[in-house]
């Protein structure tokens, strides 16, 4: 049964290698290959992808054990990031391995995906595959011989070619912006869009980071992207507007398909940067011409980017198919063990900081929403004690009047009793001849429409009155 070695620095984000490397591993189990994968990190959300698959115990996953033995032999060992297990290199230098080694390069600036020990790949790599012509020239630049390199440029899985052709629309009514890192002015641009009915969704890290299907991708009339992505959709047949934080070209065409290829469709062959109302004027007024652009040449692009088509003549190669034993030097093997330990040390290090800022940022991202809410409910107590107060300073004042109005309604009961009770004991004349100089001081109607205050001085000085007349009238100074 065939074996494959794939070894990559990290296995965690649904972005670049990784997703690369899981194709890879599909591709191989789908043909019964049994499948030994060797990194420095692994974690979710490609873990989740690895624990789905469909293994029946052909598929080993290995996390930067350096001691974990590779015992078996292997028809292919597929090298991206310059990774090799210790116990591989240990084995290279000793005995060597007779199995044709592929070494992968996915940028042309990244680092990690550079050669920098050339020396090294040139001694064990039997073909050094590129994904675009750019990345062939830069890794040329490292010492590379140009008869070692080969072109891998990104090969779709053939799902994506078997799915069945979506029916094409005479205008753009649904789009799929993909990228880990949209620029401003395709986030604005949607805005616009959607404003005038046009249904626009993101996918990638920041905003639903999930895997790119040809389910998926069959919803959409047309992709904003780069990389990759780009290669999906037309082996669909779905138009593809290359426009990311590189900038972009736009809609691709039989004009600019070719230096947009050679650049990995990265938006980086013209580096043309526009803004929001333009790249949503060109995603409408060009929808039609890109459209029939991508449907006409959509078997061509299939069969162009089918894995399957490009694996097969990768190992029909013959410098893979005749390749012999690969052994290293102990000096060389010495330098490439040095490297893998520190750089895997880094990596681990900057993963493990990476992780922590998370964290803090969670903490951060927590605690300022606590503080938010906190706020919130310190704001909503305040008003409610504000109301508190205006209640009580309202229960006070009607209180306030309560008591004004039962003791005007008493002083006016006590002032009607004077005016009117007959139970007075005073002769009648007395009564008829202190009447006058009551009533134009205090009548029923006057009395009701008096204040308190205004009240109590009227009943004070009508009694003040009737005391003064009587006595002045009735009672005679004693002898």
């Amino acid at each position: 049964m065939s074996r494959v070695m794939i070894c990559t620095n990290h296995m965690r984000n649904l972005a670049g290698s990784e997703v690369v490397t899981l194709e890879l591993i599909e591709y191989f189990l789908d043909r019964g290959w049994y499948v030994d994968v060797y990194t420095n990190d692994l974690g979710t959300p490609v873990l989740d992808e690895i624990v789905s698959l469909p293994s029946w115990g052909r598929l080993r996953v290995v996390v930067a054990s350096p001691e974990e033995e590779f015992p078996d032999d292997y028809d292919l060992i597929w090298i991206q990031h310059g990774l090799l297990p210790p116990t591989m290199i240990r084995r290279l230098e000793s005995s060597g391995i007779i199995a044709p080694i592929v070494w992968h390069h996915l940028s042309s600036f990244m680092a990690i995906e550079l050669p920098i020990l050339a020396s090294v790949e040139t001694a064990l790599a039997t073909v050094s595959t590129v994904i675009s012509p750019e990345v062939s020239e830069r890794v040329m630049d490292f010492g590379l011989s140009q008869g070692r390199v080969r072109l891998f440029d990104n090969p779709a899985p053939d799902a994506f070619g078997n799915f069945a052709t979506p029916v094409r629309k005479p205008e753009v009514e649904r789009i799929l912006i993909v990228s880990n890192h949209p620029p401003e002015e395709v986030s604005r641009a949607a805005q616009q869009l959607e404003a005038e009915g046009v249904r626009v969704d993101f996918l990638g890290e920041g905003k639903n980071p999930q895997r790119v299907t040809p389910e998926l991708l069959a919803e959409y009339d047309g992709i904003i992207t780069i990389g990759k992505t780009v290669q999906y959709g037309l082996s669909m047949g779905i138009p593809c507007y290359v426009y990311d934080h590189f900038g972009g070209i736009g809609w691709l065409s039989e004009e600019n398909l070719e230096s947009e290829l050679h650049h990995n469709f990265s938006g980086r062959a013209t580096g043309r940067r526009v803004a929001a109302d333009v790249i949503a004027r060109e995603l409408r007024d060009g929808f039609e011409a890109a459209s029939s652009f991508s449907h006409e040449r959509r078997n061509e692009f299939a069969e162009r980017w089918r894995l399957s088509g490009q694996m097969e003549r990768l190992l029909g190669d013959p410098r893979l198919t005749e390749a012999g034993r690969t052994t290293i030097s102990a000096p060389l093997a010495q330098q490439y063990n040095t490297f893998l330990s520190l750089h895997g040390d880094l990596y681990r290090l900057v993963v493990k900081l990476q992780l922590d800022l998370g964290e803090m940022d969670r903490k951060i991202i927590t605690g300022t929403l606590l503080a938010e809410s906190l706020q919130c409910e310190r704001d909503a107590l305040h008003s409610e004690l504000q109301d508190s107060r205006a209640e009580v300073v309202e229960l006070k004042r009607e209180a306030l009047r309560t008591a004004e109005r039962q003791e005007h309604s008493e002083l006016f009961r006590r002032a009607s009793a004077i005016l009117s009770s007959r139970r007075w004991r005073v002769a009648t004349r007395i009564r008829r001849l202190i009447r006058p100089f009551a009533s134009p001081m205090l009548t029923k109607d006057v009395a009701y429409e008096m204040s308190v205050p205004e009240l109590t001085a009227a009943l004070q000085a009508v009694e003040e009155s009737i005391s003064m007349q009587i006595g002045r009238r009735f009672l005679k100074p004693s002898s």
